[in-house]
């Protein structure tokens, strides 16, 4: 036993100990064999290999993972887009710009390769713009020391045209950010312009960076509008416009005269993540969707469920084979590859609200564990059960009330509890449908405030909570339906 310990207690204190620590660098020099972090989906990633070929280049999914690594000198720096620079130098004093690397990148549009109209009417709008300078003014609002950033508000009278549903994923200083009730920022501002020089209304569609391209493809929106790089190989699958930004590529390392400086208290940043911009407001509106989905989906799952488990008990054997089949292959499926297929090939162009699309897949992938739960309460029965009790004199429902659903309840419950809990964290996967659940917003405030522990923490607290409500809930009702029928 004691020789057991010392073996985890090496496990786990071996990799603190050999981590790399290095001092922060001041030059480029420094970086030639350093460590860089870049975004995967940034085609500026292949620009720094080709500035830094000696380079361990680390790739992350967004910025704010990115940001952490920096903290934790897991890099030596990390190489993001210009506009976001401002910012994140502001919430993090500890960082520091290092000297330009000479590396750029573009910014265009996406279309699907068929809307060939609509990306014309962008390019000529935006030539447009770019001779009468407007687009130098955009700029002005948005870019550079001292920018007001005021968020563009379209005058006159709203357009009555065919809607343009634009996807965008919010964090992007100051090229997409959230607000109270709708995105603003640079791209937002371009394209409600568009928008009004069409004559045509603008919708922006929240969507996770994953689920962008789909949701492009499947009719869902009709624009892609995340800072979208047009590479040669998108180019293949994707339609762009002309590119309307050339940010330079920030490298930012960590401040060796900040080192060992005190960040913000623990009490400044719950306030920045959950007091500042009504946050905790968001994350209760988050709440109460994660509720929604959840509640509905356990309702209408389970009701699926029996009409299942009542085809595998059918005498019936296409009845039978129809259920099992089902049940295997939700149970054979990821949900987030469900949900993707239901969100963006089964349902893009019903209209239905994406809550709704949401809402109906999780009740089919309820179901399928609502009805195994059912079929191993009905198989726990022994089938003298019922003989028993109408010996006794009961009816057939009376057997079936004060016989056999008290045996089979007390199967399934603890099997229906692990079901329900396990939907409420499924649940967290919905942002990637461009759903503000509890999830995605807390998200967003991670990539608003580049701070990761105030609000994952806040989640895993408010999961925690939820969890323990309705496994005490489950168990509280299965109580009061086993007095009721016993």
């Amino acid at each position: 036993m004691r020789k057991l310990l010392l073996f985890l207690l090496a496990v786990l204190v071996l990799p603190v100990s050999c981590a790399r620590r290095t001092e922060a660098v001041r030059t480029l020099e420094e970086l030639e064999h350093g460590r860089i972090g870049v975004m995967t989906p940034a085609a500026y990633a292949e620009e720094v290999h080709h500035r830094f070929p000696k380079a361990h280049v680390h790739d992350f999914e967004d910025l704010m993972g990115m940001t952490i690594a920096l903290e934790r000198q897991q890099v030596d720096a990390i190489a993001c887009l210009a506009p976001a620079v401002e910012t994140l130098l502001d919430l993090r004093p500890d960082f520091c710009l290092l000297p330009d690397a000479g590396i750029r990148d573009s910014v265009a549009l996406a279309f699907r390769k068929d809307d060939i109209r609509l990306a014309s009417q962008f390019n000529g709008f935006l030539a447009a713009i770019r001779a009468d300078g407007t687009y130098d003014a955009i700029c002005a609002n948005w870019f550079g020391a001292g920018a007001p950033r005021e968020p563009y508000e379209p005058a006159g009278e709203a357009a009555s045209g065919e809607e343009i549903r634009v996807g965008v994923e919010v964090g992007h200083h100051f090229l997409t950010m959230a607000g109270a009730r709708e995105v603003f920022g640079f791209e937002p501002e371009l394209l409600l312009r568009f928008g009004q020089s069409v004559g045509r209304p603008v919708r922006f569609v929240e969507i996770t960076g994953g689920g962008l391209v789909p949701a492009l493809n499947g009719g869902k929106i009709d624009i892609v509008a995340n800072g979208v790089t047009p590479t040669a190989a998108r180019r293949e699958h994707l339609l762009f416009s002309e590119p309307y930004l050339y940010p330079d590529i920030a490298l930012i390392a960590l401040d060796p005269d900040a080192a060992g400086s005190a960040g913000p208290g623990l009490k400044d940043r719950i306030s920045s993540n959950l007091a500042e911009s009504n946050r905790f407001g968001q994350i209760l509106n988050g709440l109460l969707i994660t509720l929604r989905i959840t509640l509905a989906s356990i309702f209408l799952g389970s009701l699926l469920g029996i009409v299942l488990l009542q085809c595998r008990l059918s005498k019936k054997r296409w009845l039978r084979h129809l259920s099992e089949g089902y049940c295997t292959l939700v149970e054979g499926v990821p949900i987030l590859v469900f949900l993707l297929i239901m969100v963006y090939v089964i349902f893009p162009g019903t209209g239905l609200p994406i809550i709704t699309v949401a809402t109906i897949t999780y009740s089919l992938f309820f179901a399928s564990g609502a009805c195994e739960c059912f079929h191993t309460g009905a198989e726990a029965i022994d089938p003298y059960q019922t003989k028993a009790g109408l010996a006794l004199g009961f009816t057939p429902f009376q057997t079936f009330r004060h016989v056999l659903f008290p045996q089979a309840l007390e199967t399934i419950m603890p099997q229906f509890k692990a079901k329900c809990i396990g939907l409420i964290e499924n649940t967290s996967i919905v942002g990637f449908v461009a759903i503000k659940d509890l999830t995605k917003v807390v998200d967003i405030i991670r990539s608003q405030t580049y701070d990761a522990l105030v609000p994952l923490a806040t989640l895993a607290l408010i999961y925690f909570i939820l969890t323990r409500l309705f496994s005490f809930g489950l168990d509280w009702l299965g109580d009061k339906i086993l007095n009721r029928h016993v």
